[in-house]
């Protein structure tokens, strides 16, 4: 199994590292963190292709980390010689199968199996190189076309997919792509499922097939034709046949059907759930990485479900490496596989509760996504909560919280510390934000277990004869405040809380859309402090 990752100057991973568990690692991440570029990163260190095309010839200038592409421009101006390269290194876990790979030839020097790919300057091109750098003005990207690929083992020594008996299957699911005819991704994972005898048995039938289509009397007769109008242009027979070259076997122009409907032409949900299935089925004494990207695209809520009912069974014993953006996913797959990218760093939840995670697996509907990827949280009871720290945050700073990065979630009294659990050893900054009901001397006692964490604060009101919201606007608030946000005609301060109280919802949508605002206790102002 990969234990580390570590890519240098590859695409947006300046530096990055990542540490992998046996069986099921799932990455999340915003847009842009490099959940992708880490699959890529590791298919290519295992494989030595890129998009299905061998790195030996695709060696293209947008690999490269941008940041190190401006410090190589701006140093051809000022005379600082930098160039950009790229390292990528896996470690794999120590082993009798990987003794080949096994030596101290990485960036931490330690004596374990792994292997290294390296995109550096060809020493071939050096003075081809020095001439093209002469004239800076002339150069606007990384001269790859100069550089050269060493794919090695920790032992120094070469390698090729041969040679690594590390099987690499990357699924991407968000984008399936076809080549003509057969698609050839799926021809792979059934070649690598079926049994050797059921393998050689598709064989000879197909070379029976060829024969007889040699054969045929409608074949014979175009090829004689054809044979006729070419003696002009060649001595030699030229007819039309199958292609019986060894790259033309079954596997390559057979193609599945499903429900006599070719693979390529069924549904893309279908597709993806075949492909994840069909992949994971895979002899698991074979040393393999299943990279799985975004497996959630092109599904039904139903068919995801039995998609990751499927994961779930058949990663025991592999190591299965997926994104998403999911929340159903994440929670479904279990919390503690979690590594969380940000800022090309990898955070992982290490001791989240196990009651938390089995909480989440069993009800994978909330939002443990939002919480995972915003700068910092307010947990609020419910939608009314919501909408008036919506409002008084807009009100101060002139912007929607989440514009700034702030998530405010409704998130109901009894899950509070399920979240907080999530965000406690990822050192996320939330508050909650709650109401006392009358005993403010109990949430202390409650909440206790968080009471260390400087990120975490518990925010409420401490007077009895104010347990929620309503009591508290309304104490904050004079009648005519009250009157002019909420566009009513209230009598009384009494008037307006119990009409408050029988109408949460309604009240707090007045108050959010009204161009006024209302005073809003300490404990709110408090919670939208940045």
């Amino acid at each position: 199994m990969i234990t580390r990752l570590k890519a240098f100057g590859y695409k947006s991973f300046d530096e990055f590292v990542c540490d992998f568990e046996t069986g099921l690692n799932i990455l999340v991440g915003d847009n842009d963190s490099g959940k992708t570029t880490a699959l890529e990163a590791i298919n290519l260190a295992l494989t030595g292709s890129l998009y299905g095309k061998s790195i030996f010839s695709e060696v293209s200038p947008f690999l490269f980390n941008a940041g190190q592409v401006v410090k190589f421009l701006e140093g051809l101006k000022t005379g600082n010689n930098y160039l950009p390269e790229i390292l990528i290194e896996l470690f794999i876990k120590d082993d009798d199968g990987f003794q080949r790979l096994k030596g101290i030839h990485n960036t931490e020097k330690e004596d374990v199996p792994g292997i290294s790919l390296h995109i550096s300057l060809n020493p071939l091109y050096e003075e081809e190189f020095k001439e093209l750098i002469s004239s800076p003005e002339q150069v606007s990207s990384v001269p790859s076309e100069f550089y050269s690929v060493q794919w090695n083992s920790f032992s120094s020594n070469p390698v090729n997919q041969r040679s690594i008996k590390f099987k690499s299957t990357f699924i991407d699911a968000s984008s399936i792509r076809f080549s003509s005819g057969s698609d050839k991704y799926i021809s792979k994972i059934i070649n690598e499922t079926l049994d050797p005898k059921d393998q050689a048995k598709l064989s000879i039938q197909f070379k029976n097939i060829r024969q007889k289509f040699k054969e045929a009397p409608e074949i014979q007769a175009v090829n004689k034709n054809i044979k006729e109008k070419s003696r002009d242009i060649t001595s030699k027979d030229f007819v039309l046949s199958i292609d019986t070259s060894s790259k033309s076997s079954w596997d390559s122009i057979l193609i599945p059907y499903l429900n006599e409907i070719p693979f390529n032409h069924s549904g893309m949900g279908e597709q993806s759930k075949l492909k994840i299935g069909f992949a994971l089925s895979a002899d698991a004494d074979v040393a393999s990485a299943f990279l799985i990207e975004e497996p959630e695209n092109h599904l039904s809520f139903t068919n995801l479900w039995i998609l990751l009912e499927t994961i779930s069974a058949k990663c025991n014993g592999k190591q299965v490496i997926l994104t998403t953006h999911s929340n159903f996913v994440l929670n479904k797959l279990g919390l503690n596989n979690l590594l969380l990218l940000r800022n090309n760093k990898v955070l992982k939840i290490t001791d989240v509760k196990p009651s938390t995670v089995d909480y989440f697996k069993k009800l994978p509907g909330f939002d443990t996504l939002r919480i995972l990827l915003s700068r910092r949280s307010i947990l609020v009871e419910g939608p009314t909560e919501e909408l008036l720290i919506q409002k008084a945050y807009k009100d101060k700073y002139g912007k929607s919280p989440m514009a700034e990065g702030v998530d405010v979630m409704s998130v109901g009294g009894i899950k509070f510390k399920r979240f907080l659990d999530i965000a406690a050893p990822l050192k996320i900054p939330v508050k909650v934000l709650i109401d006392n009901d009358g005993k403010p001397g109990s949430i202390p006692k409650r909440y206790k277990d968080y009471s260390n964490f400087d990120f975490i604060k518990i925010l409420y009101d401490n007077r009895q004869a104010f347990p929620t919201l309503e009591y508290l606007i309304v104490e904050e608030n004079t009648l005519e405040k009250l009157n002019l946000v909420l566009g009513c005609n209230f009598q009384s301060k009494e008037e307006a809380r119990d009409w408050m109280l029988e109408n949460k919802t309604d009240w707090a949508l007045l108050a959010f859309q009204s161009t006024n605002a209302l005073e809003m206790p300490k404990y709110i102002k408090d919670g939208i402090e940045k």
